[in-house]
């Protein structure tokens, strides 16, 4: 039977070869891909890992597969309104894929369809990191492997950043002061996530005496003046205040109880993803309801592994590594800040990026029109769903071009009639057509292929698929609470002004004297 499909398909294309060479040349040449131009797509390739697109002829998943000239995949986007079937698609692309997969699922939908064959596929080496509060998954601190100053200062850099800040400069002095806690978490063997968020609501001058504990060039690194032990800081200087400040409330919101317990360690790092033996599958969960309060923490989780993806990929180039796919459902809502860029210098490195987003526009409210034309421009395999957005439409139907319409005319003069016709451009699909496409129809572009009309991807396409999206998921294990901190002494502000000694001999267990008077 599997013959016999082949050797339809091998006909019929040949056929609408044939047929092709016959067509009449006109001025305005777009038109739909025939059979003959998708059959590479439609044509099974057993070993070789693929993109999904959509349901092609005959039933046919088509597929995007690697070629001799083309060795690596490229990225693929599916564009198109709410409950379209987008998350349908990547849930099949998911189970479909063969080498490793890092998931960023917002809906709760994702790793609960798919977890299960990962898990089968990966021998166990499926992981999930949930910051949905269930204080359930595994283990994941983006510092992990971070100990150097120069390291650390990036990291905290990354954390920080604000591509939409207009004053940068408290940002950046409270980068440098987020750095220094860093790194005496790592003198004293801690995790730097924990050993901060114990540290911020105790206070700057609490904090630059622990620093002070730890090293007296530590703490006016801190400070960036010289530290005085039982000295109050607080007033001092605006610019450090106001830097303490940003830091504070920059980084509360994802420093929380439940959030933390996911940062006492590392289950998994980017050197398992891309070198092990069996494909390792990472489920990144996130309440949709909370996104923008955690906008922070996915930038940082996210932008930690893929520096560690490329750096594993720069120094160990020839070793052999798993594919990867990063699925990001929801891409235009989700904010990695540089995904234009991510996605142009992964795709050569054999790393492949699965978007979904609902309109171009999120793209451009994200990251300026430049840039998203950067994002779009290195994304080979585009999908669209019916489109209600003017934007969106216009720029698909720039890429699908024009073909030939012909306006006719008849004149007549007593007698005598005359008639002709001129031909002009029409467009390949009107606006008024991307609006009315069916909820099954979708428009895929792919590279030098022309233009192709398909059926939106079922998991159906597949009884394989369709199985495999039917098992269920592992158990969550367990998160534990984070290991309490020795307790720090506990200071009393006096009345004394600032910059004098305020240190009370009850919170050291032992009297301070006072500078004699003169």
């Amino acid at each position: 039977m599997q013959d016999l499909s082949e050797f339809r398909l091998e006909w019929n294309s040949f056929w609408s070869w044939c047929n092709s060479r016959q067509v009449p040349k006109h001025l305005y040449t777009a038109d739909w891909a025939k059979l003959h131009n998708i059959k590479p797509l439609l044509k099974p390739k057993p070993g070789l890992p693929s993109l999904l697109l959509g349901e092609g002829p005959y039933h046919l998943p088509l597929r995007v597969y690697p070629t001799r000239t083309k060795p690596q995949l490229g990225n693929v986007l599916t564009i198109g309104p709410s409950q379209c079937g987008k998350s349908t698609k990547e849930k099949a692309q998911i189970a479909d894929w063969d080498g490793s997969v890092v998931v960023n699922d917002i809906k709760d939908e994702l790793r609960p369809a798919t977890a299960g064959w990962r898990n089968v596929v990966g021998e166990g080496k499926v992981y999930t990191v949930d910051f949905t509060g269930r204080r359930a998954g595994n283990c994941f601190d983006p510092l992990e492997g971070r100990v150097t100053e120069g390291e650390l200062y990036r990291a905290a850099k990354h954390l920080l950043y604000n591509p939409e800040e207009k004053e940068k400069y408290w940002t950046q002095r409270a980068t440098w002061m987020l750095s220094r806690l860093f790194l005496a978490a790592r003198i004293l063997g801690l995790r730097p996530l924990p050993f901060v968020a114990r540290l911020l609501p105790l206070g700057l001058n609490h904090a630059a005496a622990r620093l002070g504990d730890i090293s007296h060039e530590l703490a006016s690194s801190f400070l960036e003046a010289e530290y005085v032990p039982f000295k109050d800081y607080d007033g001092e200087s605006r610019s450090r205040d106001d830097a303490w400040t940003t830091l504070s409330a920059a980084l509360r919101p994802i420093l929380t109880p439940d959030i933390l317990r996911t940062f006492q360690g590392s289950d998994f790092s980017a050197e398992d993803i891309l070198f092990s033996k069996e494909p390792v599958t990472v489920y990144f969960c996130w309440p949709e309801e909370e996104l923008e309060d955690l906008q922070l923490l996915i930038k940082f989780v996210w932008e930690s592994l893929v520096h560690d993806i490329k750096r594993l990929c720069r120094l160990y180039p020839n070793r052999p590594r798993q594919k990867l796919l990063l699925s990001l459902d929801e891409a235009g809502i989700t904010g990695l800040p540089r995904l234009p860029e991510d996605i142009a210098t992964l795709n050569g490195r054999g790393v492949s990026f699965s978007l979904t987003a609902q309109d171009i526009e999120q793209f451009t409210t994200l990251y300026g029109q430049s840039r998203a034309k950067t994002l779009m421009n290195n994304i080979e395999s585009k999908i669209t769903h019916r489109q209600a957005s003017y934007d969106t439409i216009r720029y698909f139907q720039l890429l699908l071009d024009y073909k030939s319409g012909y306006a006719h005319s008849n004149n007549r003069h007593g007698e005598l009639r005359s008639e002709g016709e001129s031909e002009r451009e029409v467009p390949l699909l009107t606006v008024r057509q991307f609006q009315e496409l069916d909820d099954e129809d979708v428009v895929i572009l792919y590279r030098d292929v022309p233009p192709i009309w398909a059926r939106r991807l079922s998991v159906t396409v597949s009884p394989v698929l369709e199985k495999r999206l039917l098992m269920l998921p592992p158990p969550l294990p367990a998160l534990s609470a984070p290991p309490p901190f020795p307790a720090f002494p506990t200071y009393r502000r006096s009345l004394l002004g600032s910059g004098h000694y305020r240190i009370s001999a009850f919170a050291t267990g032992y009297p301070i004297p006072l500078p004699a008077s003169g």
